[in-house]
């Protein structure tokens, strides 16, 4: 039989140790005290039962959690959906890499705020009217750009693009996609269209199977990437 660590008696150790109890009574704020409030502090919250990450309730984690596998299907198969819609539509106007996004004419925006009209100035001058589609930020080109959340600022900006210049930049899906993502301002309200259309018979090729099958973005949609 093991001896106490502190009194060297057997039968007992430091935590059910008498001695150390006298010393608690008789100094109820010395080291021996404040050592046992700790102690019963964390054995408190190793009491509180876990919960699941995701959907905070309790007996499972995230491995293992039902409503995640759920949430992960339909979200997938929103995107896959989405995937279908969407590259029907840029076969139907011949949009994908290749093609060439135009600038509308500040003229255009006649009934725009200010602000508008400044930044669509600022990119003629700076970039001129044209620029050449060279592919897709795939990640944030998903169901959420239709769904009633939508997206928020450069999250919108899902079109890659290269300038005359050599310059590369996003922007928003031109506004011939309005109705394909009537959640995106950027493509409603925006002002980019389609210049040149391309042929579009193998656009497929142009994303990832993973975008296919709608699986790219999906732990961000949900929740479970940091910077959402």
């Amino acid at each position: 039989m093991s001896r106490c660590g502190f009194c060297g008696t057997r039968g007992h150790n430091r935590q059910t140790c008498p001695d150390i109890r006298q010393r608690i009574k008789e100094e109820p704020n010395g080291y021996y005290a404040q050592r046992e409030e700790q102690r019963q502090k964390r054995r408190k919250r190793n009491s509180k039962p876990r919960l699941c990450s995701y959907c905070k309730n309790s007996g499972h984690n995230k491995k293992t959690c039902t409503t995640l596998t759920h949430d992960r299907y339909q979200q997938t198969k929103k995107n896959k959906d989405f995937g279908k819609i969407f590259i029907q539509a840029c076969k139907v106007h011949g949009f994908g890499p290749g093609s060439l996004m135009e600038l509308m004419k500040p003229e255009d925006f006649a009934d725009a705020d200010n602000y508008r009209l400044d930044r669509l100035r600022k990119s003629w001058k700076s970039h001129g009217p044209l620029a050449m589609v060279i592919g897709f930020e795939e990640k944030y080109l998903n169901s959420d750009l239709a769904a009633a959340r939508g997206y928020l600022g450069s999250r919108e900006q899902v079109v890659k693009l290269r300038f005359p210049s050599g310059k590369l930049a996003r922007c928003h899906l031109p506004t011939e996609f309005k109705d394909v993502v009537p959640q995106s301002d950027g493509c409603r309200h925006g002002y980019w269209k389609i210049g040149c259309p391309v042929e579009t018979g193998g656009l497929e090729k142009a994303f990832s199977s993973e975008w296919r099958t709608g699986n790219m973005g999906v732990e961000y949609q949900l929740g479970l990437e940091n910077g959402y």
